[in-house]
Formats: structure tokens, sequence, C-alpha cells
């Protein structure tokens, strides 16, 4: 039996509780950045600690695909089928193919010096790429390395795909982690994690961020904190964050907790019907079959 908390009536019209957590597999090293194909139907997922790229399929379980990724962290398809991931102690943005070849470095600095640690990555119907810089990766932990933090802020930064010019779009928020547009991309949600909290911003013309303000405050609910972040296609948020997966509408209101054996860092939807919710934590990855599709990219 599912591990919940149904805050709100609209949390059972999301999830068959009666259902139970899937163990899909083992992880070496903190499961973050998965990644969803629908063309392939398989899951792209990093290992933190051990610095490793893993690709699991239903039947075939996980493949090495990479290692030695500099704390490869936050991931995202592009248009063509590219891989885009955060380095997080590479302090630098990059892309490869799907079978990690023509690996590139498509950012590395704003304004002559390095970035802070670049965590989390979405990309943009129009190709744009956006990823948060904070500093997990410089401090003394098993995610990071000593260091100074390099940037003014801890911002959030657009790449233009032609040319790779980088343009900071907000420097509004705290410790920003995990990232995610809505629906119609017209607005970006942001975990929070010192804070607690999703924010939301505005996405302007020009692509940078505008009018910040709450969405809502994560329940403490036991261990973890705001990390990765997805919406749905009807435009509820679901965040891991205090004790698992929190899920709220996309009014803020906070619809219920699923929660995770251990603390739980990032998340994706996928399978054949975009309903299957992928999970993860530092030993294992699960999946939870939801009522309604996640937002689909196509890739």
């Amino acid at each position: 039996m599912l591990k919940y908390e149904a805050v709100a009536e609209k949390f059972h019209d999301l999830i068959d509780v009666s259902q139970d957590m899937k163990l899909l597999g083992s992880v070496e090293g903190f499961f973050e950045g998965p990644i969803w194909s629908e063309k392939e139907q398989d899951l792209t997922f990093s290992s933190l600690t051990n610095e490793k790229t893993w690709r699991w399929k239903e039947g075939e379980g996980c493949t090495l695909l990479r290692e030695n990724t500099n704390i490869g962290n936050g991931m995202a398809y592009d248009a063509a089928g590219r891989i885009i991931v955060c380095e997080q102690i590479g302090y630098r943005m990059a892309r490869m193919n799907r079978d990690m070849s023509d690996y590139q470095v498509i950012a590395s600095e704003y304004n002559g010096k390095p970035f802070n640690s670049p965590n989390d990555v979405v990309v943009h119907s129009n190709g744009m790429i956006y990823f948060t810089d904070p500093t997990f990766g410089r401090r003394p932990t098993r995610h990071g390395r000593f260091g100074r933090q390099q940037q003014p802020c801890q911002g959030v930064y657009m790449i233009h795909p032609d040319g790779f010019q980088v343009t900071l779009v907000t420097d509004e928020v705290d410790n920003p982690n995990g990232l995610c547009f809505s629906p119609d991309e017209s607005q970006m949600y942001f975990a929070e994690s010192g804070l607690s909290q999703i924010t939301v911003m505005d996405v302007l013309d020009d692509g940078t961020l505008g009018n910040k303000r709450l969405f809502a405050k994560t329940l403490k609910r036991g261990h973890g904190f705001p990390d990765g972040i997805k919406v749905d296609s009807e435009g509820n948020v679901w965040c891991t964050a205090e004790g698992g997966v929190q899920v709220f509408s996309a009014e803020g209101e906070t619809l219920g907790v699923i929660f995770t054996p251990e603390a739980s860092g990032n998340l994706c939807f996928g399978g054949k019907e975009m309903k299957t919710l992928f999970m993860g934590s530092e030993f294992d990855f699960y999946s939870v079959e939801t009522k309604v599709r996640g937002q689909s990219l196509r890739r």
C-alpha cells in the first residue's frame, strides 16, 4: 500500500492510493536528473556521489553510460534529442548525444567568472536553455568540493542555442534548485531549498524572468527539502521535498504527499502514456502510476 497523506480531496483525482510503490532498482550514489525519452521509452539519470550516468529501460534494467561526470546533476533533452547536463563540480554546462558521444561544453562562465555550481536545467520549446546556479557544488560535502562562491548571486541563466550566449535571467531566487515551466511556458517554477518553498515567475518576452511571488510553502514532513520539480498537463506541480513528493494544484493549494523511504532528490513523468511518475533517493529509485499525463516534451 502506498504511504501518503491526502491534504485535499483532489489528491485522489491524481493518484490511486491503493497501489504499491514499485522499486525499479538501486543506485550507487543519489539518484538525480531523471529525463524520459518518449521516443525510446527509457529513463536516463545521474548518480551524484560516484559521478556516473545511467539508463534504465523496462525489462532490461540499468546500463552504465558514462563515468567521471564532474558530478553531473540535472539533465534535459533539447529539440534535437541531445542531452544537456549540469556539471556540479565542473562548474559548467555541457551537451552530448544520447549515446554520450560528441561531448561539448556550451557554457562555463558569465561576465568573465566561472559559474557557482550548475544544478538543474530545462529547455524551452524555442530552444533556450535555462539552468539554476546555486553553490551546492562548492561546499565540502559528498556532492561538492570546498570553494568560494564565484558569481555575485545564485542566479538563473539562459543559454542561447545559437552561439551559446549566456544571459542572467534573474538573481532574485534563493538557493535555486529544481526548475520547470508551466504547461504553456508562460511561467517558471523554482524550488527554493533554503526557504522550503516554491516560487513562480513570469517568462517575459525577451526570455528573462519577472514578477517573483510565492507559489507554495512545502510541508514539514521529514527528510529532504524542495529539490526536483515538474508539472503535469493540468498544471499541477510535483516537487521532491520533505518526506518524499509533495503535490500542489496550479493555484498553489497543497494537495498531498507521496512518502518515500529516503529523502527524494528528483523526479520526472514517463511511461507509454506519460502517466508514470519516476522518483529517486539516495539508494533506490521507484515509480508510481498517476491519473494525469506529465508535461510532454516530445523528445
